[in-house]
């Protein structure tokens, strides 16, 4: 495998401290984990900042939500829509310590949200902490920011559009004006009493989507598809494996989702769960999935090849000719698309990324279209990676784009990094959905690149060394790792990381 596109092209944003800098007006599109970091940096760097949430409380994805949708493969469009993909007895899959954003400690010492808000109180001190310690970090981050005030929450983004012509302009106290396009917003708010609310709009200098991508389904349809008699769903509505009790289970996908999902309906009482994927083998490593070491899936559990097709009286033929009879449900564990609803309205969508295969294009380092850089941009894209501090690095450097602190390159030369990176992946025989994966080095040297761009210095080597230390122990003890003392894999990168939580922990309380 070559080198990454991120260590070899040359094409890159230049950092300055420019004492003419700029405080634009910017929209942020959800108050998840990305748009709080988001919000936060915006914020910092002196920019007026108004954050749109469909919800009625902040944390995306990690508020757990027990109903399901009226669809269990999420493919009616018309369908009732949950944002949440979260499931009751789901445990992080990575330490709290990497997991936390740069500045805000997330390991076991944290005690909650620093007020006396006894709703926002530490539940759970495991280093894989359950999802609700996790939406209470995030409450706490907001708290300590103070960013719920900017907050319109009960507020969906129904349509963005670039005014043609236009250009931003920083705010009354300076002179400075930026031949950058600005947004028309439309938001709805749920709150309003009014049946068939009428729509806002309102006008600002920069837009960043920070809406998740943990919430389209994205589901195969395999020969037979539409005569299985079984149930099918989708790991999106998955809540509890009581539902599977005396089930034979076919689960499809084996990423850490499946893999997880698998293990918890068969412990939890499924007649039989068989693992089913497209492939066994990493094509980025060549090496073979997490958990397939010794410490795998438990007997009962049979990893199986690709479905084949499925059979009207409830069997499931599998590539290689298994064929596995009475079959009671499959689940898809297949993963998400990427959706913007907001920009599919939109005259100009066409022109400002397109989605294909889960590849979102074009896009300059994965956050934003050449053509409208930096005003639009699209934080949290990546994925199989550490997302809190991604998400923070990201936000940063668009932040500081904004300010004018940070340079990009034309838009000549953003498009061909953008080929090229699509030429290197063609030349490592990777796939188009893989555009925006960025596991492993290539997170590290991605991160990386973020850090500098924004004028900052490396990133602490703790993380990344957390970070795959934590795949180690996956593969030595996939039923057990998340309660496996993980200072048998990474000692020094724990006192590390314990080091800089206090020295944080010290700052903050001389404030």
């Amino acid at each position: 495998m070559t080198a990454s596109p991120t260590k070899t092209l040359s094409t890159s944003s230049s950092y300055s401290e420019s004492s003419t800098l700029s405080s634009l007006s910017v929209a942020v599109i959800g108050a998840g984990a990305a748009g709080l970091a988001a919000a936060r940096e915006l914020l910092s760097e002196g920019h007026r900042v108004a954050v749109f949430e469909q919800g009625n409380r902040i944390g995306g994805i990690w508020v757990y939500e027990e109903s399901v949708e009226d669809d269990l493969l999420g493919m009616n469009p018309l369908r009732k829509r949950l944002h949440s993909s979260m499931y009751a007895g789901l445990r992080t899959n990575l330490p709290r310590e990497v997991m936390g954003y740069l500045d805000f400690p997330f390991d076991t010492q944290f005690s909650g949200a620093p007020s006396k808000n006894t709703s926002s109180v530490s539940v759970d001190s495991r280093r894989f902490c359950s999802h609700q310690e996790v939406l209470l970090y995030l409450e706490a981050f907001a708290e300590k920011f103070d960013l719920n005030r900017w907050i319109r929450f009960s507020t969906s983004v129904v349509k963005v559009d670039p005014i043609v012509g236009s250009s931003c302009s920083s705010d009354d106290d300076t002179t400075t004006s930026l031949s950058w396009p600005c947004w028309r917003v439309s938001t709805s708010s749920s709150s309003n009493s009014t049946a068939g609310s009428l729509l806002v709009e309102e006008e600002f200098d920069a837009v960043l989507v920070c809406n998740g991508h943990y919430s389209e389904p994205r589901v195969p349809r395999f020969p037979g598809f539409d005569i299985f008699p079984g149930l099918q769903t989708h790991s999106h509505n998955y809540r509890r494996p009581e539902e599977f009790i005396g089930k034979k289970v076919v689960l499809v996908g084996a990423a850490f989702s499946g893999m997880d999902i698998a293990q918890e309906i068969y412990d939890g009482g499924a007649t039989a769960v068989y693992l089913s994927a497209r492939e066994w083998e990493d094509p980025t490593t060549g090496e073979a999935p997490d958990g397939s070491g010794s410490g795998a899936q438990a007997p009962a559990i049979q990893r199986v090849r690709n479905i084949e097709k499925l059979g009207a009286d409830g069997s499931v033929f599998f590539e290689g000719g298994l064929k596995i009879e009475n079959v009671d449900v499959i689940m898809y564990a297949t993963g998400y698309v990427y959706r913007f609803p907001f920009l599919e309205g939109s005259k100009e969508a066409k022109r400002i990324v397109d989605v294909d295969d889960n590849r979102v294009g074009p896009l300059y380092k994965h956050v934003v279209p050449p053509k409208f850089s930096p005003t639009l941009a699209f934080i949290g894209l990546p994925w199989k990676v550490v997302p809190f501090p991604q998400f923070q690095l990201q936000s940063r450097w668009i932040a500081r784009c904004l300010s004018g602190k940070v340079k990009l390159p034309n838009s000549e030369e953003m498009l061909l990094e953008v080929e090229n990176y699509y030429k290197w992946m063609e030349e490592e025989n990777l796939p188009k959905r893989y555009t925006h994966r960025a596991a492993g080095e290539l997170q590290k040297s991605y991160n990386l690149w973020l850090s500098h761009a924004c004028g900052d210095g490396d990133l602490p080597e703790w993380r990344h060394e957390l970070y795959m230390a934590t795949g180690k122990a996956r593969r030595a003890n996939s039923l057990a790792f998340r309660d496996t003392p993980m200072e048998e894999f990474a000692e020094e990168a724990l006192k590390a990381a314990a080091e800089e939580a206090a020295a944080l922990r010290r700052v903050t309380a001389e404030v």
